[in-house]
């Protein structure tokens, strides 16, 4: 939309040099149809008139502005990009002033906190897991006998008499 309308500036300058009318050079985007800013009042009363005409509730003009940069940091935008548009000379103004935060952001950012958490509460459960199992004795018998064979054959017979290690692990 603003390229569109620099284009049309160029074009009315262009047409008022080729009819021999001073135009000033301001470098203003909203200017006078001879080049000149416009006084920031008119700006202000013209908007203020607009809305009135467009039947909505009363908005400031400047608060387009912070609704835009509180958007464009909702949607991801990096904070640099916003203090380059809105021509801040500290990032910390940005910040600080032009990017509140909305309760979307809170919850989306309350939420990929509790995933982080969440993931690295398994990764610890699962690495307690694997060094428990590592560590236990294996109590699995032997012989292992499927619940089939269990019923099919009687279970064997051993001796009543104690088995005595055949070394003293008690040094």
């Amino acid at each position: 939309m603003l390229r569109e309308h620099l284009r049309r500036q160029r074009q009315q300058q262009a047409a008022r040099e080729i009819a021999g009318r001073a135009c000033y050079d301001s470098g203003y985007v909203f200017i006078r149809a001879d080049g000149r800013p416009l006084h920031p009042p008119y700006a202000t009363r013209h908007f203020n008139r607009l809305v009135k005409r467009a039947d909505i509730p009363p908005i400031r003009l400047h608060d387009l502005r912070h609704g835009a940069a509180s958007l464009a940091h909702e949607a991801g935008a990096d904070l640099k990009p916003v203090q380059d548009q809105l021509g801040h000379a500290s990032i910390v103004t940005t910040a600080d002033t032009y990017t509140s935060v909305l309760p979307y952001a809170q919850r989306k950012c309350a939420e990929a906190t509790a995933r982080l958490v969440l993931a690295a509460a398994r990764r610890t459960r699962e690495k307690i897991r694997n060094r428990g199992q590592s560590n236990r004795p294996n109590t699995r018998p032997k012989n292992k006998r499927t619940a089939r064979q269990a019923a099919v054959t009687p279970p064997r017979k051993t001796s009543s008499k104690p088995v005595r290690p055949t070394q003293d692990y008690r040094k």
